[in-house]
């Protein structure tokens, strides 16, 4: 028997351990490289394969690499070099392996989920040396990519290649890429932020937030008409509607969505993914419309709807802020609390960890609420938005314009920092912990330390509800606005 043969017996008796050490053998043998490159390929991934079994990444690492290098290396080996990666922790790596996939095997990028791939660039930010990788995934996955859901909202994405397109003076394609943003949070995010002026000044028709929130439900409603049996259009419908503050016509969006899908499995082809979401749309026309009571009935019900057939870790965080917001303090505390910490992204926890520090903040339990924000500090970047709204809640304003401050130095969090600055038309029927932190934030901008910060990298712009969404066509009748 050859050591091959050896290696695949021990593969197919799943003895990954005596196989890697026959493979090892094979690669280091005299006559290794007398071999095609096609074979000596297979061989390394057979042994990346096998030492990744063992998580013995250092040789999985090693193989692949040499998998990779030759030039027949095809699809299957950037993607084995992608999971080694992405399993022994190396982001870095992980980003620069998707990166070729992209560009080399752009197909391939549908074998993963869509939010899967909406993660990454945001995780590359502040990664030393992923800013090439990151911008070359991105151009791809704004441009080319082809997501499985029609609706999925792909803005976020090419406001990241703007921001690459620009550092390359390549202006007349972020224009184009400019006038595909539909979405209102990126064009005010944009708007705020002085890496965008390129754009945002000399061409403001592009970033007019009231004429995109128009043009946004019109395109929504044309890819319905070729996408009827996708729930997430339904989802997407009702967001429009929302941010157009037509939240009666978004409910009943919603409550014709939901009851479809609930009397005919086959009425939707996405039902299982967007239920919830659908549901989560219908709270949060409620709670616009004042009826508070109906949109946690509606939230509590979201939380109990499956996620991939566990528990939905999304509406279940979503549920505690609701309650919190609500003034529900014990309720959100234990909602955030049963939420595993072993089923939660480090975001999903983040989340979890502020509603946990404000809910003890405002049952005065400071100690407590102090605990979880040192867990929130702890994450890290992934931590960083959801501390600031601890601390505001914590009434710690020092600190939060300390770490405000810090954020908006970062160029990869600036974006965010300068977004959760602008001011917005009050929502109705805002709760008391709203109305108060929309007053510390008053206070917060007002420092002459925030505002100095804010001056060298961006701007707060004040918005009235005329430059965000027409007259209702329910208004036009009685004369009106707002």
């Amino acid at each position: 028997m050859s050591l091959l043969e050896e290696a695949q017996a021990d593969l197919a008796a799943k003895d990954y351990a005596a196989a890697a050490k026959v493979l090892d053998r094979l690669t280091r043998s005299a006559r290794f490289t007398d071999n095609s490159p096609a074979v000596r390929r297979a061989i390394w991934l057979m042994l990346a394969g096998s030492t990744r079994q063992t998580q013995n990444w250092p040789a999985a690492r090693a193989a692949i690499d040499q998998a990779t290098a030759l030039p027949d290396a095809g699809t299957e080996d950037w993607l084995a070099r992608y999971e080694i990666a992405r399993a022994s922790g190396d982001t870095g790596e992980a980003l620069h392996s998707l990166a070729v996939v992209a560009r080399r095997f752009p197909a391939a990028l549908n074998r993963f989920p869509d939010n899967g791939l909406f993660q990454w660039p945001q995780r590359a930010m502040g990664l030393t040396g992923g800013e090439n990788d990151a911008f070359e995934l991105t151009d791809v996955l704004a441009t080319t990519w082809t997501p499985r859901d029609p609706f999925i909202d792909r803005d976020s994405l090419r406001r990241v290649r703007i921001d690459g397109l620009l550092k390359r003076n390549r202006l007349d394609e972020a224009l184009a890429s400019a006038r595909e943003i539909d979405d209102p949070d990126t064009l005010i995010g944009m708007r705020a932020d002085k890496r965008y002026d390129t754009l945002t000044q000399a061409h403001p028709e592009v970033f007019d937030i009231k004429a995109k929130n128009v043009a946004r439900l019109a395109r929504i409603d044309a890819l319905l008409m070729v996408h009827p049996k996708r729930l997430s259009g339904q989802v997407a419908r009702a967001k429009a509607l929302l941010d157009l503050n037509r939240a009666d016509e978004a409910l009943a969006v919603a409550d014709a969505a939901i009851a479809l899908a609930r009397a005919d499995t086959e009425a939707f082809e996405d039902t299982d993914e967007h239920l919830a979401w659908a549901i989560d749309s219908q709270h949060t026309a409620l709670s616009m419309l004042g009826r508070g009571d109906e949109a946690l009935d509606a939230i509590e019900i979201a939380a109990r709807v499956p996620e991939h057939g566990e528990t939905n870790v999304s509406q279940t965080l979503n549920l505690s802020v609701a309650q919190l917001r609500a003034g529900r303090v014990r309720a959100a505390l234990s909602t955030a609390k049963s939420v595993s910490v072993a089923n939660s992204s480090p975001y999903g926890r983040s989340v979890a960890l502020w509603v946990i520090a404000c809910a003890n903040a405002e049952s005065g339990d400071l100690r407590a609420s102090d605990v979880a924000i040192g867990e929130l500090r702890g994450l890290g970047a992934e931590g960083v938005a959801n501390l600031y709204i601890a601390l505001m809640c914590r009434g710690d304003l020092d600190s939060a314009a300390g770490l405000l401050i810090d954020r908006l130095k970062d160029p990869a969090r600036r974006y965010e920092a300068l977004a959760t600055l602008q001011i917005l038309p009050p929502a109705p029927h805002q709760s008391p912990l709203d109305d108060r932190r929309e007053k510390q934030e008053t206070l917060l901008r007002a420092r002459p330390d925030v505002r100095d910060a804010v001056e060298v990298v961006g701007r707060v712009i004040t918005y009235r509800p005329e430059d965000l969404w027409p007259v209702k066509p329910s208004q036009k009748m009685t004369g009106k606005s707002g």
